[in-house]
């Protein structure tokens, strides 16, 4: 047991340094809304040529070009981000609350493979259709607003049915952003409760020991005291049996 203290020790520094890291480097950078995203891979390198993401590094990361969409799905973004493996059959996505390139789990892609890198979105055309739909939606919502102008009621009505999905979305990535950083808090947590459990064993267990030492060290005085006590009653004895016979 004593030899994984350091184990947990190292481990716990590094969860602490990372969570430090995280929060210090940046993990995105020149964020701009596009109207659409390159689609080849001739476009793509076009793109990356111009956004030039390469030159703009940290110590803690390097960023890659990435074009892909928001997190309600109805915007492209082009970014520079670190590249990340996406997971899952969903797309990419950019999250503005997270400042980071992630998996959007209610975007499904029947095309993606299982995993895949961030950077190379362009080979799965079929997120982008997402943002297209949601702008013909828009589109047609805004065709029923003029040609229903007199019914204000029911225009209103149809623009607040139209708001719940990028909503939706919102609160599906916020809870998962939450849950994100609930997990990991609770492993510093639970590292902590670690370390200071393995803490109070240790100290438990060298009291203990220090007990016991203790101990024996007063049974070995007893020990000699009563040898001691045994040796002189002895003497004592043959003294008086010497004196018994020199009087004789």
């Amino acid at each position: 047991m004593l030899n994984m203290l350091p184990f947990f020790a190292v481990l716990y520094i590094i969860v602490a340094f990372a969570k430090s890291t995280e929060t210090n480097c940046p993990l995105s950078d020149k964020v701009k809304t596009v109207d659409s995203c390159p689609q080849t891979a001739a476009e793509w390198k076009e793109a990356a040529a111009r956004k030039n993401c390469k030159t703009t590094s940290y110590n803690c990361s390097s960023l890659d070009y990435h074009c892909v969409i928001n997190a309600w799905m109805n915007e492209t973004i082009e970014v520079c981000a670190p590249k990340v493996i996406i997971t899952g059959t969903v797309c990419a996505e950019f999250n503005f609350g997270g400042n980071r390139v992630q998996r959007n789990e209610n975007a499904a892609c029947q095309n993606c493979p299982e995993a895949y890198y961030s950077n190379v979105a362009f080979k799965y055309t079929e997120c982008y259709e997402y943002v297209e739909r949601s702008k013909g939606l828009n589109t047609s919502k805004s065709n029923r607003e003029s040609s229903y102008s007199s019914t204000y009621a029911y225009s209103k009505s149809s623009e607040q049915d139209d708001e719940l999905l990028p909503m939706e979305g919102q609160f599906n990535h916020t809870k998962n952003e939450s849950s994100a950083a609930g997990l990991e808090a609770r492993i510093v947590i639970g590292l902590s409760v670690t370390v200071i459990i393995l803490i109070v064993l240790i100290i438990s267990s060298a009291l203990l020991l220090i007990r016991r030492r203790r101990i024996r060290q007063q049974e070995t005085r007893d020990i000699h005291v009563r040898s001691a006590v045994k040796r002189h009653l002895q003497e004592d004895q043959r003294s008086e049996d010497h004196l018994l016979t020199t009087d004789d």
